[in-house]
């Protein structure tokens, strides 16, 4: 399967401030997808999947940062490690 994580948009006033992913792929021969996912949706994700594959290493998420989590450079510094944590997962044959 493919997957990519793009196109990050942060949302929300100064307390309920949040950014978002979209999250697109292909896995196999079925229709593409495409889905917006908060930081917290792959925390999700990570978890979940330690847990169902014990003793499998299932790959880092990038760390969270209180201060400048919204600057543009951090924002794309997040999105490259999701993607890369996704990709990572996709091509591990134990959690395929």
């Amino acid at each position: 399967g493919q997957v990519a994580v793009k196109d990050p948009e942060t949302t929300g006033s100064a307390m309920t401030k949040f950014t978002t992913y979209l999250v697109v792929g292909q896995i196999g021969g079925r229709s593409p997808f495409s889905i917006r996912r908060r930081y917290s949706d792959f925390e999700w994700l990570r978890k979940a999947l330690c847990t169902n594959f014990p003793g499998i290493r299932v790959a880092p998420l990038p760390k969270k940062n209180v201060l400048g989590r919204f600057e543009e450079s951090f924002v794309e510094a997040r999105r490259a490690g999701l993607e890369e944590f996704l990709q990572r997962c996709f091509k591990s044959r134990q959690l395929s």
